[in-house]
C-alpha cells in the first residue's frame, strides 16, 4: 500500500485493492460496480418466472433423468434459501454436498436439518482426506493468495459430475452479485486453474494428486460460458428479489437454521483462509469488501461497517481454537496456523505454472470473436490448455505406473 492511503466514502473499501480507482466525489470503482446489482436498484423476475423456465424446459430433458436441478447445499444463507425456494415447486431435486474436511458444526446441522424438514435425499461426496490435507498443506506453504482453489475445484467437479452421470440439464446456484459483487481481482486468483493446483501441489511433494476429483477443462470453459451442451448453470438469486435478511429470519423460524457469527462460517477452512492467513501474510482484511456489499445493499450503514472493521475477527479463544484445529488437521506445527505471515512468503501465483493469461487471453478472444468461429476457437484452446496440465503429471503417472482418467 505504500505512503498513499485513501478509503471509499460511500463504502468501506480502500487502497489495500491496488486497482480500487476513486473519483471526485470520494467514491470508487467497486461502488459504482456494486449498484448496478443492489437489491433495491435491478430488475427482478418473479420467482414463478424461474420456475415456469425450468418446467418448461422439463420437456426437452433427458428421457432417463430422475431429477430436474441441482442444487448445491453448503448449509450457508444462500444456498439455504434457495434450496427453500426450490422446494415449493414440483421440480425435482437433486440436493449435493460436497464434504471437504471443514464443515463446521453449525454446518452440519443446517444441512442436515433442511433437508429433513424438506424430507430431501441429500446425496453427499466426501473428498479423500489424505489428498486434500496434502494440498493444503502445499498452499499453505506456497504463499499464494487464493488459499480456496483445492476447495473449490473438488466441489465444482463433483457437482460437474453428478449432472453428467445423473443426466441433469440444469445447476441453480446460490452465488449471486447481490451479496457478493465487490471482490477485487487483486485479492484472489481464478479458481478453476487446475495448472496451479498441479504445480503447487508439485512444488512441495514433487508428485501429482492422483486421487483429487479433476474434471475436463473443457467442462469449465463451457461452464463460464455457460455453452455447455449437456448442463446450464443459473444464478437463481441473481434474477429474483433477494433480501438476506428475510431469508435468515424465515430460515431460522422454519428450519432451526443456526446462524454463523462470520461470513462463510460453513467452512471452517473459508473461515481461517479470510479471518488469517489473508491478513497475516498479505495484509487484507476481506471483511471490507463483506461489509461493503451491505452498506451497498443499504443492510447495513457505513459507521456501523466501520465500527465492525475496528473489531478483531476472532476473539482470542475463537482464534486459539480455530489455529489449533487447523494446525491439527493439516499436520503443522500450531505456531505457523497462529501466524503464517511469520513462516510463509508471500508471492504471486505467477511463480508457479499457472493458465490465468490463458483464460483470460481465450475468454477476451471468445467473446470478440464471430459466433461462426467461436466453437472452433473453444476447440483449440481445451487442447492447448489439457497440453499444459498433462504435460505437468505425465512424468509422474508414468513413473508410478498408474492410469489416470484425466476427466474425473
Amino acid at each position: 500500500m505504500g505512503t498513499y492511503y485513501q478509503r471509499c466514502k460511500t463504502c468501506v473499501m480502500d487502497t489495500t485493492d491496488p486497482q480500487i480507482k476513486f473519483y471526485d466525489d470520494g467514491t470508487c470503482s467497486h461502488c459504482k460496480h456494486a449498484l448496478k446489482y443492489a437489491s433495491h436498484n435491478t430488475q427482478r423476475h418473479s420467482l414463478s418466472d424461474i420456475l415456469s423456465f425450468f418446467n418448461h424446459k422439463r420437456i426437452e430433458s433427458y428421457a432417463n433423468s430422475e431429477y430436474d436441478v441441482l442444487i448445491g447445499l453448503s448449509g450457508g444463507i444462500d444456498s439455504s434459501w434457495l434450496l427453500h425456494l426450490l422446494s415449493k415447486s414440483n421440480l425435482r431435486l437433486y440436493v449435493h454436498h460436497v464434504d471437504t474436511g471443514w464443515n463446521s458444526p453449525e454446518a452440519v446441522t443446517n444441512i442436515y436439518g433442511i433437508c429433513d424438514k424438506l424430507k430431501l435425499n441429500l446425496a453427499s461426496h466426501v473428498v479423500n482426506w489424505n489428498t486434500m490435507r496434502r494440498l493444503q498443506q502445499a498452499f499453505f506453504y506456497s504463499g499464494v493468495i487464493n488459499q480456496d482453489i483445492p476447495q473449490d475445484i473438488a466441489i465444482f467437479t463433483s457437482q460437474v459430475q453428478a449432472c453428467l452421470k445423473n443426466s441433469i440439464r440444469f445447476i441453480a446456484s446460490g452465488a449471486n452479485n447481490t451479496t457478493e459483487s465487490i471482490l477485487p481481482s487483486s485479492w484472489g486468483h481464478h479458481w478453476h486453474d487446475q495448472a496451479n493446483l498441479y504445480a503447487i501441489h508439485k512444488w512441495l511433494w514433487n508428485s501429482s494428486p492422483l486421487q483429487f476429483p479433476y474434471c475436463r477443462f473443457s467442462d469449465i470453459v463451457n461452464y463460464r460460458l455457460n455453452t455447455h451442451k449437456d448442463f446450464s448453470t443459473v444464478n437463481i438469486l441473481d434474477l429474483i428479489p433477494y433480501d438476506k435478511k428475510k431469508a435468515v429470519d424465515l430460515l431460522v423460524k422454519e428450519y432451526g437454521y443456526k446462524c454463523y457469527p462470520h461470513k462463510h462460517g460453513e467452512s471452517l477452512w473459508t473461515l481461517y483462509y479470510q479471518s488469517v492467513y489473508l491478513p497475516s501474510v498479505f495484509g487484507i482484511d476481506k471483511r471490507k469488501a463483506h461489509l461493503s456489499n451491505l452498506v451497498i445493499n443499504q443492510d447495513m450503514s457505513r459507521d456501523e461497517a466501520l465500527r465492525k472493521l475496528r473489531e478483531p475477527v476472532l476473539d482470542t479463544e475463537q482464534l486459539i481454537e480455530l489455529c489449533n484445529l487447523v494446525a491439527i488437521k493439516l499436520s503443522i506445527p500450531l505456531e505457523h496456523a497462529l501466524s503464517p505471515g511469520e513462516y510463509v512468503i508471500r508471492v504471486e501465483h505467477d511463480k508457479y505454472c499457472r493458465s490465468k493469461s490463458m483464460i483470460d487471453k481465450f475468454t477476451y478472444e471468445y467473446y470478440s470473436s464471430k459466433p461462426e468461429v467461436r466453437g472452433e476457437l473453444a476447440t483449440e484452446f481445451i487442447k492447448s490448455y489439457e497440453s499444459l496440465v498433462m504435460s505437468m503429471v505425465v512424468g509422474f503417472v508414468e513413473s508410478s505406473k498408474v492410469s489416470v482418467d484425466y476427466g474425473g
